[in-house]
């Protein structure tokens, strides 16, 4: 295995954070691919990746989203996000139906 660099330092993957990327560089996605997924800039991903964004920022439909975008269960994403229920925030019927229907067919 060749070295990369300390920006590709090991990172704990009961985590949240470290959870995402490990799932990301296993499904060769870039972060800009997953932004782009989710409506979001690279450095957000950055943030989330790294574990500085506040756990209240990553609730409910981001969750969601988030394990959409990486292709992780959403179970384990809630599980690492320390989420004992989706919290459901400022969404509209229509994403909320989508999220019921998810859940359904993957849980």
């Amino acid at each position: 295995m060749t070295k990369r660099g300390s920006y590709y330092k090991e990172y704990d993957i009961s985590s949240l954070a470290g959870y995402l990327r490990s799932v990301r560089i296993e499904k060769g996605l870039t972060q800009e691919e997953v932004a782009k997924k989710i409506d979001r800039t690279k450095g957000s991903i950055c943030r989330i990746e790294r574990g500085n964004r506040q756990e209240r920022c990553l609730h409910g439909y981001i969750l969601y989203k988030l394990a959409e975008a990486y292709g992780a269960p959403l179970g384990e994403v809630l599980k690492r996000a320390n989420w004992p229920q989706l919290l459901l925030e400022d969404i509209n019927s229509e994403k909320l139906q989508e999220i019921i229907i998810y859940l359904k067919e993957n849980l």
